[in-house]
């Protein structure tokens, strides 16, 4: 048999073990224990430093050991030589070629010669670098995190499902004067005590089901009570499964005490304040439920909170204010911000109005939960605004009657005086005119029928001199019982004459038309006067309506006319297609004898008005003029009219039956002709 040569390792060349171990992929190296110099590595372990395996051989093995572990390496390849210990592992830092330090896991153990002397230290080596900068790292981030959690002024910890502490922060050390270490591995109930842990339980239960939990408590601690705000979070496993929960409270006491006393000072304000406070519930469906109510507001409304808290709107009110109210409360939550208005309520309490604010309340960044407002009752301040408006429209109309009434009166006078003077005048010129007719021989012919005609022309003069005196109230009427639709159709000739062929007459006079007291000669010239302002206003011919209608007038319908009284009337409305007045007219209408025609055919409203002033209630009296209102409006266009229907409706007494039966005012109703007077 032949032997093989043997190396100083103690493997032949051509050993197959020795193949094996220089070609393991597992780093392993041989020492001698004496000197300690790398007799056998392979190029796994040598690799691991940056070496290859011939590079280290002959090296001492402390030479690429870390200095920092070379005397813990020596020691314990010391004791391994001599016999104290057995093969062992252990973690060191070797250089690596380039100057960075490598973690590798030895196991060593020792072989023997055959006279049991130490022949080879052997070790097998893993690099372990990754795992050790892991683990230093996780060494930082619990340090970093103990610290930030150790800062932090609330209770923090880690429970296992046996409910024992896994992890706690300093906050336990002055809480429950528990060093957090003593604390570790401790039940909840020995640590927060048995009353405290009765309070949590339920929610610690939910926690470990999975549920995060987030409450409000007051904790009757050993140490005393506390007001916490707790958050529970369930930890999990790799495989889903909770395996504890992690704990944050913080003590609120200060400030559920602070929030005591401001709800206790708003309470007083709720109770106390005369204005109208409420607040509703969101529903989950979008309705609205009653919340709170405070005494002002159910004095005002007639409800009590007590029997309908909890109720809904629809439950509480009638369908339509509930339906109006709910629109309301709707519209608030579209808009996501305050919002302001006036209603007017029909509630048990009677018919309210009301200013309400309403602003939509919210739980963090959640939807809406609830609507508050006020509301103040204004019902008062706008009744008695309601009140002082009329008041100022009775006392403008008051005074506009009163000047019309003075300018009227002055104006009268001093109609009355030239009329009266002109009449004397005419009285003469007639007078002497009669006599020169007398005078005249039969030869004189033709200076007879010259004086005729200036007989003619005075006899004229003399009706205008009546109608200025009947202006003036110098003149009595002569009323009389007329019906007014065979007086329009004796006028329709007339006023065909005068209005010409392109204007067209229509009338529609009612039937079974009562019969009014009034003037027949007065309500002629009053009609004629208006169809020829109606010709005025249309010069390329229209169309002129006069109507006649039996008109009751209910208590409620007298509003626009202070002195009529409700009753039987006959209205005669006058109406033409022709062009509107501007504001500037409108004002001065009425105004007698103003006209925006050129002086040579301006006749205004001074022939009406002729007959609208006599004290008889038999006539048309001025103060009806001053009540009409008149809708009517030219074209802007180029300040040129444009045809534009306009009304004018006035009050004009007259008894319906006979001149003996109780006095009556009939309604009249005009749509004037509108022009540019």
């Amino acid at each position: 048999m032949q032997v093989l040569p043997e190396t100083s390792t103690g493997f032949p060349q051509d050993d197959p073990y020795r193949a094996a171990f220089e070609l393991s992929g597992v780093g392993m190296v041989l020492v001698d224990p004496v000197t300690w110099r790398i007799a056998l590595a392979n190029d796994a372990i040598a690799g691991l430093i940056g070496y290859r395996a011939g590079d280290i051989l002959g090296r001492s093995g402390y030479d690429v050991v870390h200095p920092d572990d070379r005397e813990a390496s020596r020691t314990g390849l010391d004791a391994l030589v001599r016999g104290d210990v057995g093969p062992y592992a252990v973690e060191r830092r070797f250089l690596h070629r380039d100057g960075h330090v490598v973690w590798l896991r030895l196991h060593i153990s020792l072989s023997r010669d055959a006279q049991g002397r130490p022949r080879h230290v052997i070790m097998a080596g893993e690099d372990v670098s990754e795992r050790r900068a892991v683990e230093q790292a996780l060494r930082e981030g619990e340090a970093r995190l103990r610290l930030l959690t150790d800062a932090m002024p609330a209770l923090i910890a880690r429970i296992g499902p046996d409910l024992r502490y896994q992890f706690v922060n300093a906050a336990y050390r002055d809480w429950f004067g528990l060093e957090p270490d003593h604390v570790l591995g401790r039940s909840m109930p020995k640590v927060l005590g048995r009353e405290a842990y009765e309070v949590i339980a339920p929610r610690v239960a939910a926690a470990l089901a999975g549920e995060r939990v987030s409450f409000e408590a007051e904790m009757p601690y050993p140490c005393g009570p506390r007001v916490v705000r707790a958050d529970y979070l369930p930890s999990r496993g790799p495989d889903g499964r909770v395996n504890g929960i992690y704990t944050l409270a913080f003590d609120i006491t200060p400030l559920a005490r602070s929030r005591q006393e401001v709800v206790a000072i708003y309470r007083g304000y709720f109770d106390n304040t005369a204005e109208s406070l409420f607040s509703f519930a969101i529903t989950p469906d979008g309705g609205f439920a009653f919340e709170e109510l405070n005494p002002a507001h159910q004095r005002s409304t007639g409800l009590r909170i007590a029997e309908i808290r909890g109720k809904r709107l629809e439950e509480v009110l009638p369908g339509p204010i509930a339906a109006e109210v709910s629109a309301n409360y709707r519209r608030c939550l579209e808009a996501g911000h305050p919002i302001s208005y006036e209603e007017t309520l029909e509630l048990p309490a009677g018919k309210r109005c009301w200013d309400t604010v309403l602003v939509p309340v919210r739980e963090g960044d959640g939807p809406f939960t609830r609507i508050i407002g006020s509301s103040r009752d204004i019902t008062e301040r706008r009744q008695a605004e309601a009140a002082l408006a009329r008041e100022t429209a009775e006392r403008q109309q008051a005074e506009t009657a009163l000047r019309q009434s003075q300018k009227m009166e002055a104006l009268g006078r001093l109609t009355g005086g030239v009329a009266h003077d002109f009449n004397n005048l005419l009285t003469i010129i007639q007078g002497n005119l009669e006599v020169a007719t007398r005078r005249l021989g039969p030869e004189q012919g033709e200076l007879a029928e010259e004086i005729e005609a200036a007989a003619a022309a005075a006899q004229r003069a003399a009706a205008l001199t009546q109608r200025l005196l009947a202006f003036s109230r110098r003149q009595a009427l002569a009323p009389a019982a007329t019906d007014l639709n065979a007086l329009l159709a004796g006028t329709e000739d007339l006023l065909r004459q005068a209005l010409g062929e392109g204007i067209k007459v229509e009338r529609r006079p009612a039937p079974d038309l009562w019969l009014t007291w009034c003037d027949a000669h007065q309500m002629e010239s009053a009609i004629l006067n208006l169809g020829i302002n109606a010709r005025d206003a249309m010069p390329d011919g229209g169309r002129l309506m006069l109507e006649t209608a039996n008109v009751t007038l209910a208590p409620g319908e007298c509003g626009s006319c202070p002195d009529a009284r409700p009753g039987d009337y006959v209205r005669l409305s006058v109406a033409d297609n022709g062009c509107g007045m501007g504001r500037d007219v409108l004002e001065q209408a009425f105004d007698p004898f103003f006209t925006t025609k050129p002086w040579a055919r301006a006749r205004g409203w001074a022939c009406p008005r002729s007959m609208a002033s006599p004290s008889s209630p038999a006539a048309l009296p001025r103060s009806r003029a001053r009540r009409a209102g008149v809708p009517s409006c030219p074209s802007s266009c180029r300040g040129t009219p444009a045809p534009w229907p306009a009304s004018r409706r006035r009050r004009t007494p007259c008894p319906r039956s006979s001149p003996a039966g109780p006095a009556s005012w009939w309604w009249r109703t005009r749509r004037w002709s509108a022009c540019w007077w």
